[in-house]
């Protein structure tokens, strides 16, 4: 037998850089991770994996290290373990 499921849209769509710039204005703001999700329609588990992913460590004037989200952010290269302590990296 043969299903005619393809009519069938998948439950997720991958952010785009306007999505990103909105995540990064809200959170600039103040909002919180769930009142970010509510606002651009997303699961709250995505907007906490994107905040992850756009992390980056900074100097403030006096030198100390804090983190922040850039949304121009995104991971270049991907580490997957190929075997027992092998790493191999991917673009």
């Amino acid at each position: 037998m043969t299903q005619a499921n393809s009519s069938m849209q998948t439950p997720y769509h991958q952010l785009t850089s306007e999505d990103r710039g909105q995540i990064q204005a809200l959170h600039d703001q103040g909002y919180l991770q769930a009142a970010i999700a509510r606002k651009l329609g997303y699961n709250r588990s995505t907007i906490c994996r994107e905040l992850k992913r756009g992390r980056v460590r900074q100097r403030d004037s006096n030198y100390l290290f804090y983190y922040c989200y850039l949304a121009h952010i995104q991971p270049r290269f991907i580490m997957k373990k190929a075997g027992p302590g092998a790493i191999t990296i991917t673009c």
